[in-house]
């Protein structure tokens, strides 16, 4: 069965190359229209050119017990509300066990538990 949050980074990483692709075709293009000498390879120079990769990418799986507000959202199903929501559980509550008792927090259900139970663990520190 297909992890979820895998098929996620794969849809991440794909759109990123053919982003890149793309952008590279239009430089070649561009520069070839330019270029007296059109028949000749086009060397592109991309050395001042950054790319951000989401933290979806990231394989290590998030520790609700320790994890940001940040970390928290880049689980599947979980925004800005959730992830606060599950910063003040914890607080209130102590570390989970599992990430399964994320149901006892407002507003996440077994659906949302079941979307991100191979992208986060719930380890303590007496682990």
């Amino acid at each position: 069965m297909m992890n979820k949050a895998v098929s996620i980074q794969e849809r991440g990483l794909i759109l990123l190359i053919g982003l890149a692709v793309l952008a590279s075709g239009v430089l070649v293009f561009t520069d070839l229209q330019q270029s007296a000498q059109a028949s000749l390879p086009v060397a592109i120079h991309l050395e001042d050119v950054t790319i951000l990769l989401p933290r979806l990418v990231e394989s290590a799986p998030i520790d609700i017990n320790r994890a940001t507000l940040d970390d928290l959202i880049t689980l599947p199903g979980i925004g800005p509300a959730l992830a606060q929501r599950i910063i003040d559980y914890r607080i209130e509550h102590g570390p989970f066990r599992s990430v399964e008792e994320l149901e006892y927090v407002n507003g996440i259900g077994p659906q949302t538990v079941k979307g991100i139970i191979d992208a986060a663990v719930a380890e303590t520190a007496g682990r």
